[in-house]
């Protein structure tokens, strides 16, 4: 009875769709002139209604929901310590549903569909081309005239995102039979992440292009034909005598083509970051134990204060910070009792299954990305795409479907 129920339901294997599509529109290009709505809210409304169901007939939970429990437990002194309790209960209760609706709802739609990481190429071919057309109408650069941001609101999330693909991408084109449509797809991605001047982004790509080559290459060495390993060893010599012009490529992207003054990634990180975590450390020193506060802004140093929208009842449905690097973040909002459990839940994740390849690449992404941008903690933004990853690949790894 319960499986004709949920045949009958049959919104699992849209459920990657879904998400997709609440982060695209709910950080959509404003070009477009569409009407700005929560729909990371109303998806989390669905999933959440969805999970709820699943563990009521199923009685069932991955082992990694426990570790998450213990982690939102573990935030809620630094919330009833916050000079916006309000603010800090509400992202909360946000980031809690949220996790939780994700995890069980992709969880299940893994295990139902083997054809769900087809279903996530496409999706992605669609976000790229959606974006070309973006670029071919004039519609691309909606943050300012020299960020490509695609059918995204900014170059920043954008870039985020392409990250994403680009790893998914990269995985399919190193472990799969692949055609002139793969290479193009990993061109558009990387034409597209330097067209972002998102250097968070950029140096992501490129560390993970490394990461996941050497890790393929490492795996699958035994099996290969002295002509195989041959043309590794081309491409390895190629790469080197390439480096110049890598360089200078960084160095451009690093210095966004002359317009700052960081000509380095080090340069970069004190020019756009390091103000940011300093004041991070000044809170986190002040408050060792339990933070200042979950996802809120006191406006010390360089934190601007928060800007708080209400709704009804005064709820505060927005209030955007920016804290710029998220480990030193972390630390500053929910203390040593939030952020250990915390540390512990990431290491488990990347330690799961330590021969799956894509796993091991997207959880890297999500921990290159945190340096640079502050966002794990954000499912009402562009953050919601960070789990659903990382949830994405521990299910796929989990029932078989990709190493």
């Amino acid at each position: 009875m319960v499986i004709l129920i949920l045949n009958v339901m049959n919104i699992s294997k849209y459920i990657p769709a879904l998400i997709l599509t609440g982060v695209v529109l709910t950080n959509f290009n404003p070009n477009f002139m569409l009407p700005k709505l929560p729909v990371n809210y109303l998806v989390i409304l669905v999933l959440l209604c969805f999970s709820t169901f699943l563990l009521i007939v199923k009685k069932k939970v991955p082992v990694i929901f426990f570790l998450i429990l213990s982690v939102i437990i573990s935030i809620v002194p630094s919330v009833i310590n916050s000079a916006f309790t309000d603010v800090s209960t509400f992202k909360l209760v946000v980031f809690s549903l949220g996790t939780f609706s994700y995890l069980i709802a992709l969880d299940y739609s893994c295990k139902t569909n083997k054809n769900t990481l087809d279903i996530m190429f496409n999706l992605f071919r669609g976000i790229l081309l959606s974006s070309a057309v973006t670029y071919l109408i004039g519609f691309g650069y909606p943050r300012n005239e020299t960020g490509f941001a695609g059918i995204l609101n900014h170059p920043q999330a954008f870039g985020i995102l392409l990250v994403f693909i680009f790893t998914f991408q990269i995985h399919k084109l190193l472990s799969q039979k692949s055609n002139i449509g793969d290479y193009l797809f990993i061109f558009l991605t990387v034409v597209m992440v330097y067209g972002t001047e998102s250097r968070t982004a950029f140096l992501c790509v490129c560390i993970i292009f490394i990461f996941t080559f050497f890790l393929h290459t490492k795996n699958t060495w035994k099996q290969k034909t002295k002509k195989q390993k041959k043309v590794f060893f081309f491409i390895l010599l190629f790469g080197f005598s390439c480096t110049p012009l890598l360089v200078g490529t960084i160095n451009q992207v690093m210095s966004k083509h002359g317009r700052s003054e960081a000509s380095s990634a080090v340069g970069a990180l004190q020019n756009s970051r390091l103000r940011f975590v300093i004041s991070s450390i000044d809170n986190f020193m002040s408050n060792p134990l339990t933070g200042i506060g979950f996802q809120v802004s006191n406006g010390h140093g360089a934190h601007y204060p928060m800007e708080i929208e209400r709704g009804p009842f005064g709820i505060p449905i927005k209030a955007p910070i920016e804290k710029g690097s998220f480990f030193p973040s972390l630390f500053e909002e929910v203390g040593l009792i939030g952020a250990l459990p915390f540390i512990i839940l990431l290491h488990w994740i990347f330690s799961y299954r330590r021969d799956a390849i894509l796993t091991k690449s997207i959880i890297l992404a999500v921990l290159l990305l945190s340096f640079g941008e502050a966002t794990l903690f954000s499912y009402g933004s562009i953050g919601a795409l960070n789990w659903l990853f990382v949830f994405y690949a521990l299910s796929l790894v989990k029932y078989r479907r990709i190493k």
